[in-house]
């Protein structure tokens, strides 16, 4: 019972995401007028939530429990989570340092709020070094 609750609300936020998307692109090529802009964001948030969140109203506590501690004390997990974590960073670092650029260039983007992107892409390369140093002195 619980799977199938569980499958039917990732079913309908993932539905109202589609509707939401398609709703966009109708809008945006002129075939349907939508009278607030916002609304298609509002609707994916609002997929988002219910596809997402409601897993956790399903589930008992207990379950939750056991989950969270199997996941936090099984290595293979940890070790395929930093992984994750480690790929996702690198990808991050050179699309957000292109995006930066690109819209410098393109003049897109303020100076003001370029070179606060700027620092903080700065202090993420500074901590990352940091962090990379230790480790190499620790092991």
């Amino acid at each position: 019972m619980k799977k199938a609750l569980n499958n039917l609300t990732m079913a309908i936020g993932i539905v109202l995401i589609c509707a939401s998307l398609f709703g966009y692109g109708l809008d945006k090529f002129g075939y349907v007028d939508i009278p607030n802009d916002k609304l298609p964001f509002i609707i994916i948030v609002i997929g988002i939530i219910v596809g997402g969140v409601c897993d956790v109203f399903v589930k008992s506590e207990k379950e939750i429990k056991k989950e969270f501690e199997i996941e936090a004390n099984d290595e293979r997990n940890v070790s395929i989570n930093r992984i994750a974590k480690s790929f996702a960073f690198d990808i991050m670092t050179v699309l957000f340092s292109a995006t930066i650029t690109i819209m410098a260039l393109i003049g897109e983007i303020s100076v003001g709020s370029f070179f606060m992107f700027f620092a903080i892409y700065v202090i993420t390369q500074i901590a990352y070094i940091y962090k990379l140093r230790k480790l190499h002195k620790t092991m």
